[in-house]
């Protein structure tokens, strides 16, 4: 009796359906991602041997370590941030702003005031730590 074996089809990759799923891919990760406008500001870092000028009295906004504000003993939202700043300056700009966190006040927060005021227009603002 004699059997027939089918013929083998030789096996290879095939092309097409790899390309389509990496296409698909690549469509999907460009509708997905977001180009974000990076912003940047300037940021005044102190020297460190600098020695404060007695005589300008600069404007200090605390950062808690909730993530708050205080500005002269008072909380600020972080809206209001650069709002206030212009306020107590009443139009002269040679007062310095400090951005002073507490040791744990998250970055973001101390990022978002920065950001504020650079967005209401206050340049120049400084960073200082808190001493221990």
């Amino acid at each position: 009796m004699r059997i027939d074996v089918p013929r083998r089809r030789p096996v290879g990759i095939r092309l097409t359906p790899l390309i389509d799923v990496v296409f698909i891919l690549l469509v999907f990760f460009m509708l997905a991602s977001s180009f974000m406008d990076w912003r940047g500001f300037r940021l005044d870092l102190p020297a460190a041997d600098a020695t404060p000028d007695p005589d300008i009295d600069p404007i200090v906004i605390r950062v808690l370590g909730d993530g708050g504000y205080r500005m002269g003993g008072l909380d600020v939202d972080a809206g209001e941030l650069a709002d206030r700043v212009r306020d107590v300056r009443g139009g002269a700009d040679e007062r310095p702003v400090i951005i002073q966190a507490n040791a744990d006040a998250p970055v973001q927060a101390t990022v978002r005031a920065l950001d504020r005021l650079h967005a209401g227009g206050i340049e120049g603002a400084s960073l200082a730590g808190e001493s221990r």
